[in-house]
């Protein structure tokens, strides 16, 4: 069966020895992006330097894609542009010995690699991950929304605020109630006086 080929995936016949600039683009669903954190909007780009040298490869580049969220405070739409750098050193897999260090000791910017194409997908994929935003906000200083009535109070004040009905400034009905009945309830420490004369 023909290996499956991925968006970011380039074979290594196609590179002639030293730098070779490419320009690779695919959807967030093709490398397995998942949406609970964001949707990305359009493909993903990814511009580099290819520099081979025999079977091993130098990798160069940025990655460019634009991921849309909500606000963590007010819920309005947020649209980042993400921007990260790629640099990677792909070296052929030699042997089950290659293998073994692949999967044991992977050391950051290092990729080991069949020998025949370079699978970039996975490294876009972890790449943009670490790179989304984990508290998304529409501005630095977002007032988020009201937790009363729920109005986005980036537009301005809401009634909660200025006063209004429902606001802080007015006392429910019930607590005004207890406060009146407080007024006409006597005492607890005060004792009705004792006519002595009706006792003799």
């Amino acid at each position: 069966m023909p290996e499956e080929s991925g968006p970011f995936r380039l074979d290594l016949a196609s590179l002639k020895e030293g730098p070779n600039q490419r320009r690779l683009e695919g959807g967030a669903d093709q490398i397995g992006l998942p949406e609970e954190n964001g949707l990305f909007v359009g493909p993903i780009l990814l511009e580099a330097c290819f520099i081979r040298s025999h079977a091993n490869v130098e990798v160069q580049g940025r990655l460019r894609a634009r991921l849309r969220q909500s606000c963590v405070r007010c819920l309005a739409e947020v649209e980042t542009l993400l921007e990260p750098e790629v640099r990677l050193y792909c070296k052929k897999r030699r042997g089950r010995e290659g293998a073994a260090a692949a999967m044991e000791s992977p050391e950051e910017g290092l990729m080991y690699y069949d020998g025949r194409s370079l699978d970039l997908d996975g490294e876009v994929r972890e790449t943009l991950l670490l790179e989304m935003p984990g508290h998304p906000l529409c501005r630095p200083h977002c007032m988020g929304l009201c937790p009363r009535c729920g109005e986005d109070r980036n537009l301005g004040d809401c009634a909660c605020l200025s006063g209004g009905s429902g606001g802080k400034r007015d006392a429910p009905d019930s607590t005004r109630g207890e406060e009146r009945g407080a007024q006409t309830r006597e005492p607890k420490g005060r004792e009705r006086p004792v006519d002595r004369g009706r006792g003799k």
